[in-house]
């Protein structure tokens, strides 16, 4: 079962611990991370697939119909990043 989670780390000694943990083992983190979690890291998104945290780029989606979409926060770059991956069957984008 895949799973999608979101992580927000605000506090700086959070996100420095982060950053240590994580990008001194090349990529693989040593944090305790589910399959396809996100990790917010101030105005960075990670997620984290394959025992690999990567970096989620900032992508748009255009069409036709729709024109060009931006997400407007870092929630919906991570939800753009979830719509566009096709390792991923199962899609569910919930929020208040």
């Amino acid at each position: 079962m895949e799973v999608n989670r979101c992580i927000y780390l605000k506090e700086d000694n959070e996100i420095s611990d982060f950053y240590e943990r994580t990008f001194n083992t090349e990529g693989h983190t040593q944090l305790e991370l589910h399959p396809n979690e996100y990790v917010f890291v101030g105005n960075e998104v990670y997620c984290y697939q394959d025992d690999f945290i990567r970096r989620v780029n900032y992508n748009t989606i255009t069409s036709e119909y729709g024109g060009t979409i931006k997400p407007r926060n870092i929630e919906q770059i991570a939800a753009i990043d979830m719509l566009q991956d096709e390792t991923t069957t199962i899609k569910l984008i919930t929020g208040t």
